[in-house]
């Protein structure tokens, strides 16, 4: 995702600061985003979607969805590409787990 933001930043020759200043996002967003250190915020990413004119989809997950994410996808979206291959595969695990169980479908 973050690669996606970057390239959007060199197509368009927008630097981080200018793209700070115009999204109101701190000075050190997008470096801690670069570091691993934090992930954008849904809102953050609306806004540099719209910025950009890009969807929010293609922001977070490189490709077009026929279904729209909403604010819980793309929170659940954003942890989990936040995991290490460990957590991936416990948090699948524990999904498939209780998928199983009726009371947790719709």
């Amino acid at each position: 995702m973050i690669e996606r933001i970057l390239g959007l930043m060199e197509k368009k020759n927008i630097k981080a600061n200018k793209l700070c200043r115009d999204l109101e996002l701190s000075e050190s967003s997008i470096t801690d985003w670069k570091k691993g250190k934090a992930v954008p915020s849904v809102k953050a990413l609306e806004k540099i979607a719209k910025y950009f004119g890009v969807s929010l989809d293609w922001l977070i997950a490189g490709e077009e969805s026929k279904q729209p994410l909403d604010d819980e996808d793309t929170e659940i979206l954003l942890l989990f590409k936040r995991l290490n291959a460990l957590g991936k595969s416990n948090l699948l695990g524990y999904a498939n787990g209780i998928l199983t169980n009726e009371k947790f479908l719709r």
